[in-house]
């Protein structure tokens, strides 16, 4: 091995595939756990207590556990990446989105592509933040920042995802500013986004494509920065700040499109409670929503997972959406990113 620097990417990337399925192991052994407790029939004071130590210590620790796991899955899969890219280029054969050239070939590292039949509706109706739904990728942060994107300015969608002859469709993103064609087949995976109805429509298209810009592997749109997305989505420079008034976040959405980041936890322990989560439990903890409007002193916010929200991994309900006073917004956000709008400019 004499003069080898660096890692074994392969065995990077069988690594980083053991993590998340760990991670996912973990999640779904809370879920079966859960159930098991629902089904469970144990009345007065001491299944009460037991009840509230596992949903407040027990399941957490099991759910954040799975967060490290996944988390550390994907760092793996970026050094991996960026040893390859760096090799690559070593050789003078690199080929990424940054050069202008679309990637070759479908998205990898999830399950079998289905074709997706008919056209993508393109309608006033159909292109609204409450049309997406998050499917099974980890990429809040993505379809966020596309939801805030197509609220302020549904034609810029339009003009940036093209139907072509042979039924592929070509999204256009932005590195550096510079525009960047991505052509994808008219194809989905199963954990793709979709429409409320399950149907594929331009969050399905816009995800896939992302995929492709941002690496070729669907892994390389989880767990990221919503800055990222607004900027690649817009080409336009985004700004990623604190916590903010909403006289400030007014000014943001007068400007543009804008989505803000609920509380992470911060330094997590999981083996003991922790105080720093989300205080709202319909709120998605280290999770990205569109905001839609502030009025009557109140804040709206739109959930990716769509319309009728979902379960956590607390096992609380999570809103679809949710209207709350600044006072409840800065217990529960911590940062608010935003781009300058498309209309007209």
């Amino acid at each position: 091995m004499a003069g080898f620097w660096g890692a074994d990417t392969a065995q990077l990337h069988t690594l980083a595939g053991s993590l998340r399925s760990s991670g996912e192991r973990f999640t779904s052994l809370a879920q079966q756990l859960q159930a098991s407790l629902d089904n469970t029939a144990w009345k007065g004071r001491d299944g009460e207590a037991f009840r509230r130590s596992w949903q407040s210590e027990h399941r957490q620790a099991l759910s954040k556990c799975a967060s490290m796991l996944m988390e550390q899955s994907k760092l793996l899969e970026s050094h991996a990446k960026e040893q390859e890219r760096a090799s690559h280029s070593n050789r003078g054969t690199t080929i990424s989105a940054g050069s202008g050239k679309d990637r070759p070939g479908e998205p990898t590292g999830r399950d079998k592509h289905v074709p997706i039949s008919g056209e993508i509706p393109e309608g006033d109706d159909d292109l609204q933040p409450d049309k997406i739904e998050q499917g099974g990728l980890a990429d809040c942060w993505f379809l966020a920042g596309l939801g805030s994107v197509v609220q302020d300015d549904p034609n810029f969608i339009r003009d940036h995802m093209e139907r072509n002859s042979d039924g592929s469709y070509t999204v256009t993103f932005y590195k550096d500013g510079e525009p960047v064609e991505v052509t994808v087949e008219a194809s989905r995976i199963e954990a793709s986004a979709t429409d409320p109805d399950g149907n594929p429509n331009f969050a399905t298209v816009y995800e896939k494509a992302a995929a492709e810009f941002f690496g070729g592997d669907y892994g390389d749109i989880e767990y990221d920065d919503p800055q990222r997305a607004l900027e690649a989505i817009t080409g336009k420079e985004a700004e990623s700040e604190g916590e903010l008034s909403f006289d400030e976040i007014q000014d943001r959405l007068n400007d543009g499109p804008v989505v803000m980041s609920s509380e992470s936890g911060g330094d997590w322990n999981p083996f003991t409670s922790n105080d720093g989560d989300v205080d709202d439990d319909r709120i998605v903890e280290n999770h990205v929503y569109v905001v839609s409007e502030i009025k009557d002193g109140k804040i709206h916010l739109i959930n990716p997972w769509g319309p009728d929200g979902g379960t956590g991994s607390d096992g609380n309900s999570k809103a679809g959406d949710i209207w709350l006073t600044e006072e409840e917004y800065r217990e529960n956000f911590e940062s608010v990113s935003s781009v300058p709008s498309t209309r007209n400019k």
